[in-house]
């Protein structure tokens, strides 16, 4: 009998060793596929529908409202069409996935010879987007909440740094045209909620 009890005993400690095992993997799994699914979301715009990082919930919060590009890309303001493809591309470069990011960049629009400039001037963008949020901190960190001051300054700023990375833009590829023709295609996958 106590052969027989300790045999019971082994088996069920192997059973709950495989048991935690087995959790264990399944949820490093699911964590690496939650950092890919994070990653994939990084490129979403390359795709031909809006996904999560664009797309936007059955009904947007009670007083907010959806302004969904694919049906009115003209009521997506150019700064966030500028801001979010200057990040996007910003975040490809920093994930060394370059053909990635030129077929990214060829699907907007963007004059395959034009691509390591504006590689360049995203990463620029990004480190001053950097600094804005790093002020806007130390700001928060003086007080409670941001005053309605200093936030009217952070967003002249960032209003600055965006205007001045367009007129860049503009100039890597080409003309005005050419750009509106690339924002217009980043606003047609954008959805933003006010």
């Amino acid at each position: 009998m106590p052969h027989r009890l300790a045999k019971v005993f082994v088996t069920t400690v192997v059973v709950l060793v495989a048991a935690l095992f087995l959790l264990t993997t399944l949820s490093a799994a699911h964590r690496k596929a939650d950092s890919i699914r994070v990653q994939h979301q990084t490129y979403a715009l390359t795709t031909k529908k809006p996904r999560a990082v664009h797309s936007v919930p059955s009904s947007p919060a009670p007083g907010r409202t959806a302004v969904i590009g694919a049906n009115t890309p003209e009521q997506i303001p150019d700064d966030v069409a500028t801001s979010l493809f200057l990040r996007v591309v910003a975040r490809g470069a920093a994930s060394n996935d370059r053909p990635r990011l030129n077929s990214y960049l060829t699907h907007v629009g963007v004059p395959p010879a034009a691509n390591e400039a504006i590689i360049s001037l995203a990463a620029d963008y990004e480190h001053g987007v950097r600094g804005l949020n790093d002020s806007a901190a130390i700001y928060r960190g003086m007080s409670a909440r941001l005053s309605a001051a200093d936030a009217t300054v952070l967003d002249k700023q960032k209003a600055d740094l965006i205007a001045s990375h367009r007129s860049s833009l503009i100039a890597t590829v080409g003309s005005a045209e050419k750009w509106s023709l690339i924002a217009g295609n980043i606003k047609h996958k954008t959805t933003v909620i006010q």
